[in-house]
């Protein structure tokens, strides 16, 4: 039998989920995913962005999207985005995915990084499935 759960209840663990990452910080990376968003971070360091006080707006259908501007004005090294890793400032909640331009978990406006460049994130949804 599947657990299936009604919206507001969607809706309040993406709210809760997305909470956690206010003010939080995004890393960007090249290179393999770790299998756990607890275990080491790997690849390069390409873009560190900084995550609003508010990272997402209002969840609606179970989704909430990114809220504000998420940019990094100068990239810290060159290389083409494969995941990101999303951590809280003090690091002790984390969510990994992947990334690219137009494609992924979450979307940037060009997935080819130089160092020194503009990092702009152009979509990104939290969502938590009804079943």
């Amino acid at each position: 039998m599947t657990i299936r759960i009604d919206e507001s209840i969607q809706n309040g663990v993406v709210d809760t989920v997305g909470a956690y990452f206010n003010s939080g910080v995004l890393e960007v990376r090249d290179g393999t995913q770790p299998a756990d968003a607890d275990d080491t971070a790997t690849g390069s360091l390409l873009a560190s962005i900084t995550i609003p006080a508010t990272a997402f707006g209002a969840a609606s259908g179970g989704s909430a999207s990114k809220n504000g501007t998420w940019q990094d004005g100068s990239a810290n090294g060159t290389g083409t985005t494969t995941w990101f890793r999303l951590r809280d400032s003090g690091d002790t909640y984390r969510l990994d995915g992947s990334c690219g331009q137009g494609s992924g978990d979450l979307s940037f406006d060009d997935s080819s990084i130089v160092a020194g460049g503009v990092v702009t994130v152009t979509a990104f949804t939290l969502s938590i499935p009804a079943s």
